[in-house]
């Protein structure tokens, strides 16, 4: 499927920028290749404008860069985002009807530029960021979604009461849900674990990523 990555940058961060752009899309494409998926790079689009790269007019922003349709994956690198946080995404099936013009050009994933390979955060700059919140664009909910009792939605990924952290780290299992089966998914890019332990989607992740796309995006 089509990949439009859109840097946007302010003039003290543009050069980092585009040094480790082909390191996060070849990151992206390992993550997701075991699981039949890959991305086929389209223009680069390089926007320099510093308030777009704080993350403070997120709609204007996208209005003006989105490129391609509701099938296309738009990731945009920003310098910083509101919030401190490392990235967010939309979820396909939020929208019912995505002939409408604002519900597409809002789809896609804003992702922290300092967690691509060899970026300033080092609990996350490894480039799995990015495949975290592309989880999201094809329907995955968080593995601790739910907690205990209702759950992400997925069969295969054990029942997580509370979130990872890379402060955690996963030398040592979890189980935050011990009257469930199964411990943690501590390596699952679902999870807030972190790079270092990010590895995998599970079969039923795969399965569910393949059926949102289909039915919510194939055809737009």
């Amino acid at each position: 499927m089509r990949l439009f990555p859109i840097i946007v940058a302010s003039l003290a961060t543009f050069a980092q920028s585009r040094d480790n752009n082909c390191d996060k899309i070849r990151v992206l494409n390992d993550n997701f290749q075991p699981y039949d998926i890959q991305f086929k790079l389209r223009d680069i689009d390089w926007t320099l404008n510093a308030t777009w790269a704080n993350n403070t007019y997120d709609y204007w922003m996208k209005k003006k860069l989105h490129r391609g349709d509701y099938k296309t994956l738009n990731v945009y690198f920003i310098s910083r985002m509101t919030g401190g946080g490392l990235g967010e995404c939309s979820f396909p099936q939020n929208h019912t009807d995505p002939s409408f013009d604002t519900i597409r050009f809002m789809d896609g994933c804003t992702v922290d530029a300092q967690t691509v390979p060899g970026g300033k955060r080092k609990e996350a700059n490894l480039g799995k960021t990015t495949t975290h919140e592309v989880g999201h664009w094809f329907g995955l909910y968080h593995t601790f979604y739910g907690g205990c009792t209702f759950g992400d939605g997925i069969d295969d990924t054990p029942a997580q009461g509370e979130p990872g952290s890379p402060e955690f780290g996963c030398d040592k299992p979890r189980d935050t849900c011990p009257d469930q089966p199964g411990n943690d998914p501590m390596f699952n890019y679902m999870d807030y674990s972190g790079d270092a332990c990010y590895r995998e989607f599970t079969p039923g992740q795969k399965a569910r990523m393949f059926e949102n796309y289909h039915a919510y995006r194939a055809n737009w």
